[in-house]
């Protein structure tokens, strides 16, 4: 009931976008007059993205998956670079290493689970969209994601890039963003287009 009271109210219903006069009297939003962007975290990013492309495995309960090519051990973890079905479930299910940073996720503020770590940091850096648009995962992912909108919309590029958007942004591009993703699939491909869209700002950050 609390829940449902708080994400119903007008406070926390309202827009992030700026109000010039609101922005001198309260620029960090402390008075809650407007939504704050915020990224997602490293989990939500990496679920986001299986989702997107088609791949999440939505399996409950079990025996959770590796980032890594052994769970015993003191050193020489090793981490793996790409995953199959077993390897797509909800980060939830991750079995973490202590002191052992996790892939690309990392790079996100991730914990290494090696301290309690009550509040975390939401750090904004270059090495994560070099991380995110360059990592094996990202790339194979954006394959997936290419594959199930020529699936599902076939081989016109203007649709293509209108359903791409749609799923990863939950919107239609705007006229400039789509000109600009319509020219990008058509030299390099629809694959790049899935690559862009999962580092861009409109997928990565809540508004």
């Amino acid at each position: 009931k609390l829940h449902r009271l708080i994400v119903t109210s007008h406070t926390y219903l309202q827009t992030s976008k700026p109000r010039e006069m609101a922005l001198r009297v309260d620029a960090d939003s402390r008075l809650l007059w407007r939504f704050p962007p915020r990224r997602l975290e490293a989990e939500a990013i990496r679920d986001c993205i299986l989702s997107i492309s088609g791949k999440l495995n939505q399996k409950t309960g079990g025996r959770g998956f590796d980032f890594f090519d052994q769970r015993g051990g003191l050193s020489d973890y090793h981490p793996k670079e790409t995953f199959e079905k077993d390897g797509w479930r909800r980060m939830i299910y991750a079995h973490k290493v202590r002191m052992q940073s996790v892939d690309i996720f990392g790079a996100f503020d991730c914990p290494d689970a090696g301290q309690m770590k009550p509040r975390r940091t939401r750090s904004i850096t270059p090495l994560q969209s070099l991380s995110l648009l360059n990592s094996p995962f990202a790339i194979r992912q954006a394959g997936f994601f290419a594959n199930r909108v020529r699936k599902e919309k076939g081989e016109a590029i203007k649709t293509q890039v209108d359903h791409a958007f749609r799923l990863a942004c939950s919107r239609l591009p705007r006229p400039g963003e789509k000109e600009v993703l319509e020219k990008l699939a058509k030299e390099y491909g629809l694959e790049q287009v899935c690559r862009v869209l999962f580092n861009s700002s409109t997928f990565m950050y809540l508004q």
